[in-house]
């Protein structure tokens, strides 16, 4: 009997290693947001309060390369030739997790990639496990009785301090209900790719914003 399995979901993960500097300062970040804001329901995300736009602070730079860098890797997994592509991030805003918090089932429709980094976490009992599911459901209407590469529905990763992931914005995630006292802290990335403004490759991608030009008459002056 052979039994091929096509179609794979691809996640990506990397444990990082900032230097302790650039870790207090993105913990300072943080705890600012977390002493200074009044978060509801266990969860602070900033681009719900129109903070997405992380990767302008000096603090994140030291990310910013990191993210960049792996999403290459990443996609050099597809065979992408990473020269004719440029990456943006058209959003990056921190997430804050207490106890009771969870996030729900959700995608990123609005970007490429997606990306999340951890520069505070806690102890893996504390719950708050980082949840996706599969894009490709089982449809025959029968039940197995144990799950296995054909049956798995969804998978669960630990949310370990100072660890990356990347993964295609479509796939739906959420986060599972935390229990942990010490806050979580993290960083979500909408990630744009394009092709290179310096390569001829412009039929297979989208077109670097560099050669864009807005020609809505309400939002521009221009003719």
């Amino acid at each position: 009997m052979t039994i091929d399995l096509w179609f794979p979901t691809a996640i990506y993960h990397e444990d990082l290693k900032p230097t302790q500097h650039t870790k207090d300062r993105m913990i300072e970040y943080f705890d600012s947001i977390h002493h200074e804001t009044d978060i509801k329901d266990g969860r602070y995300s900033g681009d719900i309060h129109q903070n997405y736009q992380l990767f302008n602070d000096s603090r994140f730079h030291w990310l910013n390369t990191e993210v960049s860098f792996h999403c290459k890797k990443f996609l050099s997994a597809f065979n992408v030739d990473v020269d004719k592509i440029s990456i943006y991030a058209s959003k990056a805003w921190p997430v804050i997790i207490k106890q009771g918090g969870d996030i729900f089932r959700h995608t990123h429709p609005n970007s490429v990639l997606s990306v999340v980094y951890y520069p505070q976490s806690s102890n893996p009992l504390n719950g708050g496990k980082l949840k996706f599911h599969s894009p490709n459901p089982r449809h025959m209407p029968v039940h197995p009785e144990e799950l296995n590469d054909l049956t798995y529905s969804d998978t669960l990763y630990v949310p370990e301090e100072g660890r990356l992931f990347i993964f295609p914005s479509h796939i739906e995630h959420e986060v599972e209900r935390y229990h942990g006292i010490t806050p979580r802290y993290s960083i979500s990335y909408d990630i744009i790719v394009t092709s290179s403004n310096s390569k001829h490759n412009n039929e297979f991608a989208i077109i670097d914003p560099y050669t864009w030009k807005n020609i809505d008459p309400v939002n521009t002056n221009a003719i």
